[in-house]
Order: structure tokens, then sequence, then C-alpha cells
């Protein structure tokens, strides 16, 4: 892929998330999370001696991320045709969180001192989701 390539992609997805979305605080907070959480996912895989990079993960994290922003423009959408200023902020609010504690999680597996009130509620998370899993 040549530099004009990168520049159209870069150019149509911009233009297309500034339709889609009314670019606002929140936003670029998701934006900056989502950024940072693929971006500590991958130094984690090459700090720690335990994991190995998987460019397949890697492209399931990022079609992921891509799914993150597209529910988060349907959102919304739905705010612009109901007349409210709700939904996509919770929407976006969930993510943010969500991207958080995978920050967070990415930086356990880098070995970067986190706060113990942190690393519990970490743990309790997971075994939330994996209780959750264990039902399905």
């Amino acid at each position: 892929m040549n530099d004009n390539s990168i520049s159209f992609i870069v150019g149509v997805t911009g233009g297309f998330l500034s339709y889609c979305f009314d670019v606002s605080p929140f936003f670029h907070v998701l934006l900056w999370a989502v950024t940072l959480d693929l971006i500590t996912g991958i130094v984690a895989s090459f700090v720690n001696e335990h994991m190995m990079f998987n460019s397949k993960r890697l492209s399931k994290g990022i079609c992921k991320k891509i799914i993150i922003l597209t529910l988060v423009g349907f959102s919304h959408q739905l705010d612009l045709m109901l007349h409210l200023d709700v939904i996509c902020s919770t929407v976006t609010f969930f993510f943010i969180g969500s991207d958080g504690l995978s920050i967070l999680e990415n930086c356990a597996k880098m070995n970067i001192p986190l706060p113990n009130v942190l690393l519990r509620s970490l743990e309790q998370v997971k075994e939330l989701g994996s209780n959750d899993n264990k039902k399905h």
C-alpha cells in the first residue's frame, strides 16, 4: 500500500466519522481509549515474555474497535432521530470504561505497577466475566 492509498483511506474514514459523530469530547476520549488499548496490547505482547505478538489477534482487535465505533455512530444517529442526547453518551461511556479496563489489564501484563485496589478490581471483573461465560 502506497502513501496515497493510506492518505485516501484516512481522509475517507475521517470524513465518515465526522459525518456520523457530532465529534463530542466524549468521542475524543473514546478514540484515545481505543488507540491506547491497541497500543498497550501490542507493546504488552512484546514486553511480556509469556505473550507473543499475533497479527491475527491484532486484526480481530481492530475489527472489534471498528464495530465499537460503528455502534457509537449508530447510537448518535438514534439520538438525532429521537431528539435525545442520552443514548450516544451512554454507549460511549460504556466503551470508554471497557477500553479503560483493557488498558489497565495490558499495563498489568507489562508489569507496570498498579495500585492494589485496581488489581483487585480487575480480578473481580475477570471472575464476573468467566462466571457469565459459564452460564452461556
